[in-house]
């Protein structure tokens, strides 16, 4: 239901809107709703870290900034009171948060408002126009594994590695990983990438092409990790998500073979001279 609450308050401010409601209604338990793309951004907010110690707050996963929402300021610096995506956040007291993994809906809040328009204008529609729509259910999500897959090898990248994250992470349901030869040929093959995925209808985004170490390729369902032979050896993060390596089996010895007994110490010889022990004078 649409309210004018912040009409009342003459204040847009989200720390006052929470601030009122707690205050006008003591006994509901509030969570804050928003998208993954506030979470990156509310380090703008006024009095932001007010809102998290005031209410519970909600994250709802949006593509493509996942990523980029719970590596930034605010995840951080909140992340020790991150609780698990259910309805344990409703008895928990703030500050608290979950980010909830739910099914992405990439329809274009741009294009739903451009329509609106039209139809305002007075634009002779027979029938409301169709927005395409693509989700992370709808889409298919090997053929962007391969369209990346084939692009990379096309430009000739090296130690190509793909992991499926489906189930051990929210960020993404693949990852890949690759090599460039030099810094240009990381961004190179960044850019292709990204130019073959929009011929697919998948928009991406990239970070890290100035400077050309380590691309970071954000294409919603699917990460794309483009290195320097030197930098992905340092950093080293497939290692985060390799299986468990196989432990080396144990040679087992050889039957019939028994364990020498310990040589037994040769007694002193009688020969041997014993050591005299000297006399202490006597006191007088």
């Amino acid at each position: 239901l649409v309210g004018d609450l912040e009409t009342g308050i003459h204040s847009t401010r989200t720390a006052n809107v929470v601030a009122t409601l707690k205050k006008r209604f003591p006994r509901i338990t509030f969570v804050w709703l928003m998208g993954a793309d506030n979470l990156e951004q509310i380090p703008r907010w006024w009095h932001w870290t007010r809102i998290f110690h005031s209410v519970c707050v909600a994250v709802l996963d949006r593509s493509p900034y996942a990523y980029k929402a719970l590596s930034g300021m605010a995840a951080q610096r909140f992340r020790r009171a991150r609780a698990k995506p259910n309805r344990a956040l409703l008895t928990r007291t703030a500050p608290a948060w979950s980010y909830l993994a739910i099914r992405r809906h990439a329809a274009s809040g741009t294009a739903i408002r451009q329509q609106k328009l039209s139809q305002l204008n007075g634009s002779k529609i027979d029938r409301p126009q169709e927005i395409p729509i693509t989700t992370s259910a709808t889409r298919d999500l090997d053929q962007t594994v391969d369209t990346i897959m084939t692009s990379l090898d096309d430009n000739k990248a090296q130690n190509i590695v793909h992991f499926d994250l489906a189930g051990k992470t929210s960020i993404a349901d693949r990852m890949i990983v690759a090599s460039g030869t030099s810094t240009r040929q990381v961004t190179s093959l960044a850019e292709n990438l990204i130019t073959k995925l929009k011929s697919i209808g998948v928009m991406a985004r990239s970070e890290g092409k100035k400077q050309g170490d380590w691309v970071l390729v954000d294409a919603g369902d699917v990460i794309v990790h483009i290195f320097r032979p030197e930098v992905r050896e340092f950093y080293n993060i497939e290692r985060l998500w390799a299986a468990t390596p196989v432990a080396k089996p144990v040679k087992a010895k050889p039957a019939g073979k028994k364990r020498a007994a310990p040589k037994a110490k040769k007694p002193a010889s009688k020969s041997a001279p014993k050591a005299k022990a000297k006399r202490k004078p006597a006191k007088r």
